[in-house]
């Protein structure tokens, strides 16, 4: 869904493929480009800047996960994204998103608790703001290189940061620590909203159906040559090494519009 862009014009390229987990009908997992959500198939954008990016992943031990990334991610896609935007203002609009998502699933019987994990990006003409709760991942691409800037809101990982590495490995991977929803807005406690430090070129976004299984050095590749080839064989290889849950990977180049073409 190319769209047109003025010389000198910052903007971006974003690939992105989600896939349903083994034995689902509809997959838990939403993206979000700007007002574009996806959550089935691969998609392959042209999005101006300013634009709102993110990975959406509703928690599958509680009802209603598909339910909530939904809502979620419509509610994302209508926000009015004029105006000044900094980590005050995202972390004001989650709060008030994080309440809805609440109220919204408390008239939904048996569905009060359904909750999301999310990670994105505020990308800007000046700076970029991520945020994220939860254990979807966020990785910056320096050259051929990826570098995580999320820390999983896990059980795993706190047992990590607590120095029990024994635990950490005896634990689920995906039990997380904290979410958007699940009933009580103490679970967004952990909520973090930062600006990114340099200017970067570009970034890749999973979920846990993928990261949890696959390693850093087989997620580079997929910058190297995007296309939904790829990653429909990165899905099937988490596959094999036993993820039977959603999948979805998103990946953003930030490129400069000159005379027609992208530098």
């Amino acid at each position: 869904m190319p769209v047109a862009l003025h010389n000198g014009v910052i903007a971006m390229n974003i690939s992105l493929f989600v896939q349903k987990g083994q034995g689902k009908s509809a997959s838990e997992d939403f993206v979000l480009v700007g007002t574009t959500i996806c959550d089935d198939g691969f998609m392959n954008l042209d999005c101006p800047i300013p634009t709102i990016v993110a990975v959406i992943d509703g928690v599958g031990g509680n009802p209603g996960g598909r339910d909530a990334s939904d809502f979620i991610a419509r509610e994302f896609a209508g926000l009015d994204m004029s105006g000044i935007w900094n980590e005050s203002v995202i972390r004001e609009k989650l709060g008030q998103l994080n309440d809805e998502l609440i109220c919204y699933a408390e008239a939904i019987v048996d569905k009060e608790k359904m909750a999301v994990t999310i990670s994105g990006i505020m990308i800007g003409e000046d700076a970029d703001y991520l945020f994220y709760v939860g254990n979807v991942r966020v990785y910056v691409i320096q050259g051929s290189y990826l570098k995580q800037l999320t820390v999983d809101h896990t059980t795993s990982q706190m047992l990590r940061i607590r120095g029990d590495a024994e635990g950490a490995e005896m634990v689920s991977k995906s039990e997380i620590t904290a979410c958007m929803g699940g009933g009580d807005p103490k679970l967004l406690k952990q909520l973090q909203v930062v600006k990114v430090p340099q200017k970067v070129v570009g970034y890749v976004l999973t979920s846990d159906g993928i990261h949890d299984f696959l390693d850093e050095d087989t997620l580079e590749k997929t910058t190297e040559d995007i296309n939904a080839l790829v990653f429909k064989m990165l899905c099937e290889k988490a596959s094999d090494m036993g993820s039977e849950d959603d999948k979805t990977i998103m990946v953003i180049r930030k490129m400069e519009v000159q005379d027609g073409t992208t530098i």
